[in-house]
């Protein structure tokens, strides 16, 4: 038991250390166990952690100082958290415990989840770039091989296409992104979707920018200020803002400084005019 929480990354659940204990040779009673441990635990939620550093590096020292053990309990844990009940537990606990066996491959499977991917975009970005950056290094399985399903398809599973584009484009990708928000784009202008069109045009206009390519970004963030204003009345401050920088790295000064004059701090200031990468 007291194995299985060392190797978690922030403590489990009774049922969870239940099912992962029983899945071992131990078959003492958890409430014993947890008992004799009741006053080095403490709780966060539902889940017992280990409260003393100073147990955890004796633990660590004494009983998983050998690597083999070491991935033993990392694989009960593993074999655990892929099946879990709900699809946050598997997400935060299941790519460390895969980090810890080298399992990379067996990783990458994983972000080809679309419930899994939009999960951990939505939940545990830092550490969901940080597993894609590892695969790619050490298991040389390159990000566009992984997300290939939301490239050739972005449309059967939309918010994980989104999540997918964006990484895709932080990463060096931007044409895949680009392909990708392209046939979003198409989709939303096709059902009449104006929030989520406009919201894709400036989003592929980022890209384009970063490439370069304002004369293309300019005609897709004037597209997306028609659209807002179909809805709103008015374009996104963010619109706005993007146009001011294309203006000024022309060196339309006067340009930009107009632009920039139609933007108010109370928009800015207001969260109902902020679009973040992904709007679903």
């Amino acid at each position: 038991l007291a194995c299985c929480l060392a190797c978690s990354r922030d403590g489990l659940t009774e049922e969870e250390l239940r099912a992962v204990v029983a899945s071992g040779e131990s078959r003492e009673p958890l409430f014993v166990a947890l008992r004799q441990l009741r006053t080095h635990l403490v709780r966060r939620g539902p889940r017992h952690v280990i409260g003393e550093k100073s147990l955890l590096r004796a633990i660590e020292a004494r009983y998983l100082g050998a690597e083999a053990l070491r991935k033993r309990y990392h694989r009960r844990l593993a074999d655990h958290f892929r099946d879990a009940t709900t699809l946050e537990r598997r997400v935060f606990e299941l790519p460390g415990h895969l980090q810890a066996l080298g399992a990379l491959d067996e990783l990458a499977r994983q972000y080809r989840d679309p419930d899994f991917l939009a999960m951990a975009y939505g939940t545990d970005l830092v550490n969901t770039r940080e597993h894609l950056a590892r695969i790619a290094r050490e298991a040389k399985i390159d990000l566009a091989e992984i997300f290939r399903p939301y490239i050739d398809q972005p449309l059967a599973h939309e918010r994980a296409s989104w999540c997918a584009a964006d990484l895709l484009d932080e990463n060096g990708r931007p044409r895949e992104a680009f392909a990708i928000g392209r046939q979003l784009a198409d989709h939303y202008r096709r059902t009449g979707n104006l929030a989520e069109y406009a919201t894709t045009l400036e989003n592929q206009a980022a890209i384009l920018i970063d490439r370069g390519e304002l004369d293309q970004a300019l005609d897709l963030l004037e597209q997306a200020e028609r659209a807002d204003e179909k809805q709103f009345g008015k374009s996104y401050p963010t619109v706005r803002l993007n146009k001011a920088s294309i203006l000024a790295s022309r060196e339309d000064l006067s340009g930009a400084e107009r632009m920039l004059a139609t933007v108010t701090t109370e928009e800015l200031a207001n969260p109902k005019h902020r679009r973040s990468f992904l709007s679903i």
